[in-house]
C-alpha cells in the first residue's frame, strides 16, 4: 500500500513538473510567416512575451536609438524607457502591462505593444504556442462595391455613346453647347 502511494505521488510530481516545463516554454514568433530567430531567449513575464529590443524592431524594419543618459529607446513614433510603465506612441501616453527591462545585459520590450504600435496585427495561438505578427491589409475595400462601380461607369459610357451615335451633326453641336453653358452656370 505504501509503495503504491509513493509511486502515485512520484508520478503526480513528474506529470506536474513536465506540464510546468512545457507551459514555461517560450512561444515561437513569426513575422509575416517568417520565423523570428534571436540570439537571446524569449522571456514570459506576467503573461506577456518580452523580446530583445533589436531583434523585434529590426525584424520589422525599424531603426532603434538608445539614449544611455535616461535609459530610453526610440524607434519611429515609439518611446520606451527601462523600468517605466509609461511609453508613448506618436506623442500619446500608453501604460504598459510590463515595462521594458534589462535582462542578461540585453534590453527586452513587450512584443504585443511594439508590434501593435507599428501597425501590425498580433495573433496568439495557444495550441501551437505561437505568436503571429502580420502586416495589416493595405485597405479594407469591399470588392463587390468596386465591381459594381466599374459596371455602373461602363453602362453610363455605353449609354452616352448610344445617345451620341443617334444625334445628327446639328444636334450634337447643340448638345456640346448646352454642356458648356451648364458648366459655366455651375462655376458662377
Amino acid at each position: 500500500m505504501k509503495k503504491k502511494l509513493i509511486a502515485t505521488l512520484t508520478l503526480c510530481l513528474f506529470l506536474l513538473s513536465t506540464s510546468l516545463v512545457m507551459a514555461a516554454a517560450p512561444p515561437a514568433i513569426y513575422i509575416n510567416e517568417s520565423s523570428l530567430v534571436t540570439e537571446n531567449r524569449v522571456v514570459i513575464e506576467e503573461g506577456r512575451t518580452l523580446l530583445p529590443l533589436r531583434a523585434i524592431f529590426e525584424a520589422m524594419g525599424q531603426e532603434v536609438v538608445w539614449y544611455a543618459d535616461d535609459r530610453s529607446i526610440t524607434s519611429g513614433g515609439i518611446w520606451l524607457q527601462i523600468d517605466n510603465p509609461t511609453a508613448t506612441v506618436d506623442g500619446t501616453e500608453v501604460t504598459l502591462d510590463v515595462s521594458a527591462k534589462i535582462i542578461d545585459n540585453s534590453t527586452y520590450v513587450p512584443l504585443r505593444f511594439v508590434a501593435e504600435s507599428l501597425g501590425k496585427d498580433v495573433n496568439w495561438n495557444g495550441e501551437q504556442n505561437r505568436v503571429d505578427i502580420m502586416d495589416k491589409p493595405a485597405t479594407d475595400i469591399d470588392e463587390t462595391v468596386v465591381q459594381e462601380d466599374i459596371v455602373d461607369e461602363e453602362e453610363t459610357l455605353i449609354d452616352e455613346e448610344i445617345v451620341d451615335e443617334n444625334l445628327t451633326d446639328d444636334e450634337a453641336d447643340e448638345d456640346v453647347v448646352l454642356e458648356e453653358i451648364v458648366e459655366v452656370d455651375v462655376v458662377e
